[in-house]
């Protein structure tokens, strides 16, 4: 049993995400979010979770190089702004 990945509610999931849960329940309805379901105990897997995710990915993020620990950094929010506004620049060149 140690090859099954833990599951989450949605109430945990949409905490995480800082989304609501509804938002969620709709993206599972819709097929954008696979999540397993039982009457009264739909669960979501992380990499379920992380699927979902990818689905939003800014490829001006992608070209800017930022990767998972600037994402998680506050601190480096404005150097994050900064490369994505040169890029920007240099796009409409």
């Amino acid at each position: 049993m140690d090859d099954i990945t833990p599951l989450m509610t949605i109430a945990q999931a949409a905490a995480l995400l800082g989304l609501h849960p509804e938002t969620l329940r709709r993206d599972i309805r819709s097929g954008k979010l696979e999540a397993y379901r039982r009457p009264r105990a739909t669960r979501i897997s992380r990499p379920a979770l992380q699927a979902y995710l990818e689905q939003f990915r800014s490829p001006m993020i992608d070209a800017a190089g930022i990767g998972p620990e600037e994402r998680r950094s506050v601190e480096s929010g404005v150097e994050v702004a900064l490369r994505i506004a040169k890029l920007k620049a240099m796009v409409k060149r």
